[in-house]
């Protein structure tokens, strides 16, 4: 029987495969309009829909998708309505809601401004764009 050679695994190289960078944390303010939105369509659920649980969980989803902003604000594209899109608007689809929202650069903040069940009409959007307070 003859020998056959095995080869040898190759090592590892010293030189790091991938790039370090450092990923600016942003702050993640929600408007007292899009909380308010928020309150009302678990309550709604909750309560009309007499489904408790379900409310709870949709609460739960949507507040962690939303703190989970605060990474790469800018993975959500831009709106394609005008003058929403020139404001720099953006939209997070989590399951039927859209969450709306506008990221500072400058001062590393997502401002979360409406929260929709479904797609809402340009009208209504750029009313709650209107009311939204920003520096």
């Amino acid at each position: 029987m003859q020998s056959r050679a095995i080869p040898l695994m190759r090592q590892p190289s010293s030189r790091r495969c991938a790039r370090s960078f450092s990923m600016s944390s942003y702050a993640v303010e929600i408007t007292r309009r899009a909380s308010q939105q928020l309150r009302d369509l678990v309550a709604f659920i909750r309560d009309d829909c007499d489904m408790p649980q379900a409310a709870v969980r949709i609460f739960d989803n949507l507040s962690a998708k939303i703190q989970g902003l605060s990474s790469m604000p800018k993975r959500f594209r831009i709106v394609d309505i005008d003058p929403l899109a020139s404001a720099g608007v953006r939209r997070m689809n989590v399951r039927k809601h859209s969450v709306f929202y506008l990221v500072d650069d400058e001062r590393l903040k997502v401002v979360v401004f409406a929260i929709f069940y479904g797609s809402p009409t340009a009208q209504r959007l750029q009313g709650a764009l209107r009311r939204t307070s920003l520096p």
